[in-house]
């Protein structure tokens, strides 16, 4: 009767993970994907140590629980991300929809280039020119507009884009860009301002404040604690907490292995394209040489990797 009723919460407890792993789904389009990439990663990563246990070349090995454990704090990793706005966690190239209101916005200063023209206020070559520089700008914020990275000449140019003004003939100014825009286009690499970075990474803290409302019991009471430490690196550089080697888990190291080359790798983020396998496994190898990641981890996804192939 008693075993029953443990099923039973067992039951319980893995459907309501789940549940929170659907509103994830839901919540974007290619990060509930993402939690079930990681919770795969991280079960075949843990498999692959019970073979070398079996071999005798680990003293770690993963029973069913443990796996059961793992695999729930998989799932519930990124469940903070619930909070964070889509227009953030969406984002996929540095202006996103916002290109739009700058077209809108250039069409009108064009019409009051015009107008002036019209009224004699400009030359027909005036009118012209700005027309052509319009035109000019326009073709140069959208081909940087999806580029990864911005080198120090581009980023130069944008700069220059703060300076570019409107100004009619009773005086009226109206700047060409926003400085929201151009702190975007700005943007060295990839699709987030500073300020929006910290509120992504934001996710982390959340994860732990909602997974700390609900009542783990003593068995699964290290499933939040993983779950909030998948960013967190060997050298204590990972965040939020800023934790070290001898804070991590083999389970919280297995996460954030399994967090990261998934995210290098995904064929459907919309801000990036995806890595090889080759490569992603190359930054992976450049992170263990810094200290950041677990050596022993990356290899073993190494070899994963290439008996799948």
């Amino acid at each position: 009767m008693q075993d029953e009723y443990i099923n039973q919460l067992k039951i319980q407890l893995n459907s309501f993970v789940e549940a929170l792993a659907t509103a994830i789904d839901e919540r974007t389009p290619y990060n509930g994907n993402h939690t079930r990439k990681v919770a795969e990663y991280a079960l075949m990563i843990a498999k692959k140590i019970n073979e070398k246990y079996m071999n005798g070349d680990t003293k770690e090995y993963f029973d069913e629980e443990r796996l059961e454990k793992l695999r729930l704090a998989a799932l519930v990793h990124d469940i903070g991300k619930m909070v964070i706005s889509k227009s953030i966690m969406n984002r996929s190239t540095r202006l996103d929809g916002d290109i739009d209101n700058i077209l809108i916005r250039f069409k009108l200063i064009e019409s009051w280039y015009e107008i002036d023209y019209l009224k004699g206020n400009i030359t027909k070559e005036q009118f012209e020119s700005h027309k052509a520089e319009m035109k000019k700008i326009i073709s140069f914020i959208q081909e940087i507009d999806g580029i990864e990275y911005l080198s120090d000449e581009l980023y130069l140019k944008v700069q220059q884009l703060r300076f570019k003004v409107y100004i009619g003939s009773d005086g009226r100014e109206e700047s060409y860009f926003t400085e929201d825009e151009i702190e975007h286009l700005s943007i060295r690499r990839g699709t987030l301002t500073e300020n929006e970075r910290d509120l992504m990474q934001s996710h982390v803290e959340m994860t732990m404040k909602i997974l700390s409302k609900v009542e783990f019991s003593d068995v699964y009471s290290q499933v939040p604690v993983w779950a909030g430490q998948h960013h967190e690196f060997l050298d204590g550089s990972g965040y939020p907490n800023h934790l070290t080697a001898k804070d991590l888990s083999l389970e919280t190291r297995i996460l954030t292995v399994s967090d990261i080359y998934d995210a290098l790798t995904a064929t459907d983020r919309p801000y990036k394209k995806p890595m090889s396998v080759d490569y992603a496994l190359s930054i992976m190898n450049g992170m263990v040489k810094k200290g950041k990641l677990d050596s022993a981890i990356v290899k073993l996804l190494s070899e994963i990797l290439e008996d799948n192939k």
